[in-house]
């Protein structure tokens, strides 16, 4: 099918045109999404995608690899445990991959690049998600390397929440909010691992917050 969205954006100044950024949009539509964000921002974009995508689909793994898609294996404790079960050898996929993208995310956002990371992981295998309302539990990616980068390179990353709304069942009118960026304070990282996780939550849960109400 055509790919000719009919968009309403706000916020797009919001966007710098050169540094390091997390893009932290709600993710909706597992295809339209990437490819909406592709179209109008004006960045060259680098996405964190789920491995149980580019294991599961052949044609979506060439088409992800061509818009600069990093594979990265989800916690299956927590979300996709019936895939992982399901299908033999996603987890040895996905963790093989995954080292490799932590290392090109980080590497990215030191120089200066942008980095698509989707909170909610995916909109797909979850049989209780409605594309057009409900929200899934953040993870804590976009949290994560931004401190990651603080720490290592005294880079500040900022992370700027998406909110995507789809006005009909088309998915091709859409409302796109830009939020303002985030920074994570710099006393993240400095205390014990429990309380960094407590923090890294904080923040998360704080962001995510914003991408729900930029969603509605």
């Amino acid at each position: 099918r055509g790919i000719n969205f009919k968009i309403d954006i706000e916020g797009i100044e919001n966007i710098p045109l050169r540094g390091p950024i997390i893009l932290a949009p709600h993710h909706v539509h597992d295809h339209n999404d990437p490819l909406l964000l592709t179209a109008v921002i004006n960045r060259n974009l680098h996405f964190l995608g789920s491995s149980e995508v580019f294991f599961t689909y052949p044609f979506t793994q060439w088409i992800f690899h061509k818009l600069g898609v990093l594979p990265f294996h989800r916690d299956p404790n927590k979300f996709g445990e019936r895939i992982l079960r399901e299908k033999q050898g996603l987890e040895e996929f996905g963790k093989k991959h995954t080292r490799g993208s932590i290392k090109k995310v980080i590497t990215l956002l030191r120089y200066g690049e942008c980095v698509v990371i989707f909170p909610e992981a995916d909109t797909i295998n979850n049989p209780t998600f409605s594309r057009d309302a409900d929200f899934l539990d953040p993870f804590l990616g976009s949290v994560y390397f931004a401190v990651i980068v603080k720490k290592k390179y005294n880079i500040d990353v900022p992370i700027i929440p998406i909110g995507i709304k789809y006005l009909d069942a088309s998915y091709k009118n859409v409302l796109l909010r830009i939020g303002k960026p985030y920074f994570i304070p710099a006393r993240v990282g400095d205390q014990d691992w429990q309380e960094i996780k407590k923090e890294l939550n904080y923040f998360a849960r704080l962001i995510f917050n914003e991408i729900r109400a930029l969603s509605l």
